[in-house]
């Protein structure tokens, strides 16, 4: 059954393009009612089919995971740069303490709360980051320093009188930092 009926629409308007209009409303207006008394057909249905559903739920995913990505590559870059930061600290750290020794040679001492001069901490290896002490830094763990002293050039003073002294950190993940220093000696 026809709600509204063309003849009904056509008598209500008057004027040169009432046809036109009067085909532009029955478009829009149109309803029919089925056998029940309820209104069908897509003038009167409302709401998303599960097709577009399902698209929108895809998209949204696409859009979340890329994001996810994309901060996921974030933290790790600015985890390494803190790993980074923290062995150049640590390097720093060792190497003034090597550094503000007196030149001189090795002379037997391995304890690190004994090391008196450059050469003796020639091959000293920590697991874990140690204070002058000798007493392990909480949280720093994961590290691994080695201190290296040999002979070095520097300029015009004589071999003799210049070491060279590198601190590798090394840390579990993979991050490894040198820093290298030069000690000489005072004529």
């Amino acid at each position: 059954m026809v709600v509204w009926s063309s003849t009904l629409v056509r008598s209500r308007i008057s004027g040169d393009h009432a046809g036109e209009i009067c085909s532009s409303l029955m478009k829009r207006v149109r309803r029919t009612l089925d056998t029940t008394g309820t209104w069908c057909g897509r003038g009167g249905q409302a709401g998303f089919t599960l097709i577009e559903i399902v698209v929108a739920v895809l998209v949204l995913a696409i859009a979340v995971c890329g994001s996810m990505a994309a901060l996921s590559a974030i933290s790790v870059q600015s985890a390494d740069a803190m790993v980074t930061e923290q062995a150049t600290a640590i390097a720093s750290a060792y190497l003034n303490e090597v550094l503000q020794k007196p030149f001189g040679t090795f002379d037997g001492r391995t304890t690190r709360s004994t090391l008196d001069v450059v050469d003796d901490y020639n091959g000293l290896k920590n697991v874990g980051v140690r204070d002058q002490t000798g007493a392990l830094v909480t949280g720093l763990s994961k590290y691994t320093v080695t201190v290296s002293v040999g002979p070095g050039t520097l300029g015009s003073v004589p071999a003799a009188q210049v070491r060279e002294i590198d601190v590798t950190v090394v840390h579990s993940s993979g991050v490894t930092v040198v820093l290298s220093g030069y000690r000489t000696k005072y004529p």
